[in-house]
């Protein structure tokens, strides 16, 4: 990710971030400890090959995945689960 140009909102490129931590997957396999209190993470570096393979070429902050998949993502609805299920709640003796 570029420092002053962050990733869209909802852009699968905003996973990029994470690629930060790959630098720790260099002390994996370990066991946790209070030095090491992230080893349960290391289940997560299966991931960093993305890291090269996507996140250093086409999701580029600003690039055209970055904002095709955030253009999607804003398009699709949202809505409250508290309210759809006292709406549904509501008309029970209806159905």
């Amino acid at each position: 990710m570029v420092a002053d140009r962050p990733h869209a909102k909802g852009s699968l490129c905003g996973y990029c971030d994470y690629c930060y931590y790959c630098v720790k997957c260099e002390q994996c396999p370990c066991e946790s400890s209070s030095s090491k209190p992230a080893c349960h993470m290391c289940k997560y570096c299966k991931f960093c090959y993305l890291c090269s393979a996507v996140c250093e070429t086409v999701c580029k902050p600003g690039g055209t995945l970055d904002m095709v998949s955030s253009a999607i993502y804003n398009a699709l609805p949202t809505f409250d689960m508290d309210s759809v299920t006292e709406d549904i709640s509501s008309i029970k003796e209806y159905l």
